[in-house]
């Protein structure tokens, strides 16, 4: 039996843990002793944590960033790298090199994350890395490409996989990110400072809606309510990991059909109406107020 790596210190004043070089080294099955993992990789694995920060803290895309950068230090290793046909034709087997197979990147930030926000639910931490990934392929921080992995035995057309890169814009971003006391010691400077939250008229101090586990009471603004049902959990819980940037109508109905008109009904209680923002509010998405 494997021995699963704890979350580590929890560090001072919240449940925040701050994971070690070597604990993130096991969740990436490296180790110190690898020639593949140098001073730099170490740096740049140590800064993908530093910009995950707070699991509602998603202000300045920084999980976003944070899976770019981890898509990086991945990239390095070859064990992550696709070995498949060159991507879209016929052709010798080559390898990808700073390519890592998307489910790879997920299994791993899910980890990474797990372990930094040790309150949200596993599904909460699911929805919100792969939403992410999507995020950082579509604002040019990763590009996506398609390859066919078959191998004899696999049925005809089982093989597609789809890999991702870290593109330059996307380091560029990742380094003007990083806090100061990290960017320092990985040999990078912040240039661009993130933006500050922005203010609400709802003074609570943590996040606006906590959905706690299926089946338990929730809490909205720090007041308790009942629990929500699954469909209402799968909405609330998508938008919370869709983080500032919310949802379009199509990618919420993909979560549930109904999703729309579980929000209104929510929104009859007035603390929902406060934090749940609708189109008119959020220029044509649905969005949670953080």
């Amino acid at each position: 039996m494997c021995a699963c790596p704890s979350a580590g210190p929890v560090r001072e004043g919240g449940q925040q843990p701050a994971l070690t070089d070597e604990m993130l080294l096991e969740i990436c099955r490296a180790s110190e002793d690898d020639p593949e993992v140098t001073a730099e990789l170490r740096a740049r694995l140590r800064s993908v944590p530093a910009l995950m920060g707070e699991p509602y803290a998603r202000r300045g895309h920084r999980l976003e960033l944070a899976l770019a950068l981890l898509t990086a230090v991945l990239g390095r290793l070859r064990r992550y790298n696709p070995t498949h046909l060159p991507f879209g034709y016929a052709g010798p087997t080559i390898r990808s090199h700073n390519w890592v197979e998307r489910e790879g990147l997920e299994r791993v930030g899910k980890q990474i994350a797990g372990l930094m926000w040790p309150t949200l639910s596993a599904e909460t931490v699911a929805v919100a890395i792969e939403q992410a990934v999507c995020e950082a392929v579509r604002l040019g921080f990763l590009e996506q490409q398609q390859y066919d992995a078959w191998r004899p035995g696999m049925p005809s057309g089982s093989g597609w996989r789809k890999a991702v890169a870290m593109t330059p814009y996307g380091m560029l971003k990742a380094e003007s990110a990083m806090p100061e006391s990290v960017a320092d010691a990985s040999g990078t400077h912040a240039t661009e400072p993130l933006p500050e939250p922005p203010q609400t008229e709802a003074r609570h101090d943590g996040p606006a809606v906590e959905p706690g586990r299926r089946g338990e009471a929730c809490r909205v603004l720090g007041k308790k309510k009942k629990p929500l049902t699954d469909a209402q959990y799968a909405v609330v819980s998508a938008l919370i990991a869709a983080g500032e940037e919310g949802m379009s109508k199509d990618a919420l109905e993909q979560v549930r059909p109904s999703a729309r008109r579980i929000l209104k009904r929510l929104r009859e209680d007035p603390d929902w109406a406060a934090v749940i923002l609708m189109p008119g509010q959020t220029n044509g998405r649905y969005r949670i107020r953080l």
